[in-house]
């Protein structure tokens, strides 16, 4: 073994971090990953695109995120 150790496998604070799944219930303050946008869940929708969570800032403006694995 060099004293550099294996230099293809990525630097340790640029590998992905192991994110928690929770279900989202009705309330709980997520952020969207892909937009950075903060809210409480206050509803679900199913469209032909896939399935969305409703979320809600402080402010009362609603976005729909889809729901997708490890968006949140």
């Amino acid at each position: 073994m060099n004293e550099y150790g294996d230099i293809y496998s990525g630097h340790s604070r640029t590998r992905k971090r192991a994110v928690p799944e929770v279900s989202a219930e009705r309330d709980l303050v997520a952020e969207d990953a892909a937009t950075g946008f903060c809210g409480a869940v206050v509803g679900f929708e199913r469209t032909y695109d896939g399935e969305f969570v409703k979320l809600e800032d402080r402010h009362g403006v609603v976005r729909l995120s889809r729901c997708a694995r490890p968006h949140f």
